[in-house]
């Protein structure tokens, strides 16, 4: 298992050393990246591309049987491509604030049968 805790991969590290020559009176050496979910995936043994075309397929099939709309299937297969680079921990960041007389946007998972 190595690194990885609770399956969750490395977490981004800084070696950070005490220095009273600088400013702030800390030296940050270096930063290294943490694991992304691909990263994790692949070390036990998943190809994330794989995981992605199985994914596409599966959209497919909800989508010819009428489960999920098309525009939602994209969406879908966006979203699953686009977490593969992401980091396994929480990532957070901060949302835009809603204008007044914006209309609200759809969940797009609302009118979805979770069964595949």
């Amino acid at each position: 298992m190595g690194d990885n805790h609770n399956l969750f991969g490395r977490v981004n590290e800084a070696p950070v050393f005490l220095e009273e020559d600088e400013d702030d009176g800390v030296f940050i050496e270096d930063t290294i990246r943490g694991d992304r979910v691909k990263d994790v995936l692949e070390g036990v043994q998943f190809k994330s591309d794989m995981l992605c075309r199985l994914m596409k397929k599966y959209i497919e099939k909800a989508t010819k049987s009428e489960l999920v709309k098309p525009r939602q299937g994209v969406k879908f297969m966006e979203m699953d491509e686009n977490i593969m680079q992401k980091k396994t921990y929480m990532e957070f960041s901060k949302k835009p604030k809603k204008k007044t007389g914006q209309k609200k946007q759809a969940n797009i998972y609302s009118d979805m049968n979770p069964t595949i």
